[in-house]
């Protein structure tokens, strides 16, 4: 049994075949998001995106 008749028989039919592929390259990218500033300003930006995701506040 080749190769790829075994890959077949373990993956099935229930996941599609990719027979298309594009791939865009970034040239670049701008998050408009500065760093923290300091220690301080990081843990409440942090300690803050806690609080929104313990209250519903943010989607994962």
């Amino acid at each position: 049994m080749s190769d790829q008749t075994q890959l077949d028989r373990f993956l099935g039919e229930k996941i599609p075949v990719v027979k298309e592929l594009e791939v865009i390259r970034v040239d670049s990218l701008s998050l408009n998001v500065r760093p923290p500033k300091d220690g301080d300003e990081r843990d409440e930006l942090i300690e803050s995106a806690s609080d929104l995701e313990s209250t519903g506040g943010i989607e994962q």
